[in-house]
């Protein structure tokens, strides 16, 4: 997923997601809330992996939304676009 289609679905500028992605920033509380909406992503999970920093929480962030894994193992393709 690029970070621009990161932030239409929820709602924040792709350079934003790239520096979430980057573990160079948190979200805030609506944003947080926003990202785990939009990515039907596992509350508590997000909520622990958050509670770790920044760094953790990109980590997360790389491996459910940005960069999942594709059925036959390999991450998807296009991932590291700004835009």
């Amino acid at each position: 997923m690029t970070n621009r289609e990161f932030g239409k679905r929820v709602g924040c500028d792709p350079s934003f997601a790239s520096l979430l992605k980057r573990g160079l920033r948190s979200p805030g509380t609506d944003l947080f809330i926003e990202i785990i909406l939009a990515f039907e992503l596992d509350p508590v999970e997000a909520i622990d992996a958050y509670r770790q920093g920044p760094d953790e929480y990109s980590a997360y962030l790389r491996r459910t939304v940005f960069d999942p894994q594709v059925p036959d193992g390999t991450a998807s393709a296009g991932t590291d676009q700004v835009g």
